[in-house]
């Protein structure tokens, strides 16, 4: 065989395959399907847009970077447990490295540490009977 009729016969092979996949993407129903001869060619339209300079990449990459870490520490909210032994871990830090604070510092820190405390009970404090009632009918007033 000579070099004309294989190139002859890869190009029918080529254009078999060529019509075969474009019944299969036919048969999909896609409304508006890319051809595969331009789905093949696709790089050869798409002009080439200008290149980036290297610092022009770093700071895009660093601004996502950026907005990542915002998004994630707006995300992250801390438990009062968390809360609460953190300030103890404070306390016994102190306590532990002998740090010479004064009193009222270490009177402040006890001051947040109950406050903290007591807002978590109070979030958890269990609504009174006659308020859930009275919310109940109101509702069924307004209905």
């Amino acid at each position: 065989m000579e070099d004309s009729e294989c190139l002859d016969n890869s190009d029918y092979e080529e254009d078999n395959i060529g019509y075969e996949l474009q019944s299969l993407i036919d048969e999909l129903e896609f409304i508006n399907p890319l051809a595969v001869n331009d789905y093949i060619n696709i790089d050869n339209r798409v002009s080439a847009e200008e290149e980036l300079s290297l610092q022009e990449i770093v700071d895009v990459v660093k601004g996502t970077n950026e907005r990542e870490i915002e998004e994630e520490e707006e995300q992250d909210e801390i438990s009062t447990i968390v809360a609460l032994n953190s300030i103890e871990n404070v306390i016994k830090y102190i306590q532990q490295k002998d740090l010479e604070i004064g009193n009222l510092e270490m009177k402040n820190l006890i001051k947040l540490k109950k406050r903290i405390f007591f807002d978590n009970i109070n979030e958890k404090r269990q609504s009174k009977l006659n308020e859930y009632f009275d919310f109940n009918v109101l509702q069924i007033v307004l209905l």
